[in-house]
């Protein structure tokens, strides 16, 4: 996973909510820091800190991992 691309997304959508580092961590209840080290990869959060996050900035959880995980679309069914 691409964590650098996810802090971007994260940081993208918290300026599109007009919310602060502050705001947006009082919001998921964790520390502005961890906040902070999320937006610049600096730590890599647990899927449940991605849901608050997502939840907080009224995202869903693709929306902030857009870019980062390659869909295969070459699936072959057989009957």
């Amino acid at each position: 996973m691409d964590y650098k691309e996810l802090g971007r997304n994260i940081r993208k959508y918290r300026r599109i909510a007009d919310l602060t580092q502050e705001q947006l961590a009082e919001e998921c209840d964790c520390s502005t820091s961890y906040i902070g080290q999320i937006e610049n990869a600096r730590s890599k959060p647990s899927v449940e800190a991605l849901v608050n996050i997502a939840n907080a900035l009224g995202v869903t959880v693709d929306q902030l991992l857009k870019k980062i995980i390659n869909i295969r679309n070459d699936c072959t069914y057989r009957t």
